[in-house]
């Protein structure tokens, strides 16, 4: 919800008359780069709590081959850890009926998460106002991510599980960056297609083929710096 108040407060700006002080030219080099952290702390009705701790960064550049294209690569990094408490229910003997009778335990969980994106595309930049612009992005996309899993039972062993995923996507995505100064530029992308192909591996017996379109709103904000 900020990241969308934001863009409208940038949106509204640009009606005022100011020179557009990023001078986008053919043969210009440019760098960008985003943060992001998120806390949060729950807890349910039956008495379980989670802390979940996420981590991201984006750094990228390109370099414009005419005055309004770019060729771009950028990397993603992010991290996920959630700690917390969950009941669980084992089966521990048969009704009469032959109904399995489970029994509820606490166990402490936690979950590791670490994604890597690697990407390679276009930007096509069609001015709005003197300081705006819409981008018009396009990137071929490969995805490594692992995930470890834990969960401790008082007085048991601990339950282990690791698991790896690749997978590859093409991304379009519509967005706008507004000038700050002659060389700096602040953007957010919003939501856009999506078509991703994960392979056959260890973990799915076929290779799989998924596609989506989202209008979700803006999913980053970032700095861009334009070279001379």
């Amino acid at each position: 919800m900020k990241n969308n108040i934001l863009i409208l407060c940038l949106i509204g700006s640009s009606s005022f008359y100011q020179p557009l002080f990023g001078q986008l030219s053919k043969g210009q080099g440019f760098l960008n780069g985003s943060l992001s952290f998120y806390n949060k702390n729950d807890q349910s009705i039956t008495g379980t709590k989670t802390s979940s701790n996420n981590m991201g960064m984006s750094i990228g550049g390109g370099r414009f081959f005419t005055d309004k294209m770019a060729y771009t690569l950028g990397a993603n990094l992010y991290s996920y850890k959630d700690e917390g408490f969950s009941l669980i229910y084992t089966a521990v003997d048969s009704r009469p009926n032959g109904q399995p009778l489970f029994i509820s335990e606490q166990a402490a969980t936690k979950n590791e998460y670490t994604s890597t994106d690697l990407s390679i595309g276009l930007n096509r930049y069609i001015s709005l106002k003197e300081r705006l612009a819409l981008v018009l992005s396009g990137n071929l996309v490969a995805t490594f991510q692992n995930n470890d899993y834990t969960e401790q039972v008082t007085g048991k062993a601990a339950l282990n599980i690791s698991s790896k995923r690749q997978y590859y996507a093409l991304k379009l995505n519509p967005g706008l960056i507004y000038f700050l100064s002659p060389r700096f530029g602040l953007g957010g992308y919003f939501g856009g297609f999506n078509l991703q192909v994960e392979p056959k591996s260890d973990n799915n017996s076929a290779s799989a083929v998924s596609g989506n379109f989202s209008t979700s709103g803006v999913l980053g904000i970032g700095l861009s710096y334009f070279f001379k």
